[in-house]
């Protein structure tokens, strides 16, 4: 019998200037002290009006909230030398973390970080009407 653990990696290993980086996702309390410390993400979460979040808005956020978001899913790694990474090495470790943080179909993890955060209504990643 496969055991869920074997369907759902965990982590992944990733390639940033030629040395391997394993990859996590993130845990709710690193969420939760995240949307704390930068309002700003609670804000993609306000789905009131909004059929869909655009992924490339996290593209948008501020560079601490992206080396926050790095430092939860990547060990070893603090905010100084993560901000030194490139701003497309930042987005490869975020879309990593994202994939391995949010299970698909992404609506009912957001719909629940909605309301934690305070914000109602139906989420999905993508285009709207699509899952």
């Amino acid at each position: 019998m496969t055991d869920f653990i074997d369907i759902a990696p965990l982590t992944v290993t990733e390639t940033v200037r030629g040395n391997q980086v394993e990859v996590h996702g993130v845990e709710l309390t690193d969420i939760a002290q995240i949307i704390f410390r930068f309002p700003e993400v609670a804000k993609l979460f306000d789905m009131k009006g909004k059929k869909a979040v655009d992924p490339q808005a996290f593209g948008a956020l501020s560079k601490a909230l992206q080396c926050a978001l790095i430092v939860a899913g990547v060990p070893r790694i603090n905010e100084a030398s993560a901000a030194n990474l490139t701003p497309g090495e930042r987005m490869l470790l975020i879309a990593r973390i994202l994939l391995l943080t949010v299970p698909s179909p992404a609506g009912p993890f957001l719909e629940a970080l909605a309301r934690l955060t305070g914000k109602d209504g139906a989420a999905m990643i993508g285009e709207p009407g699509k899952a």
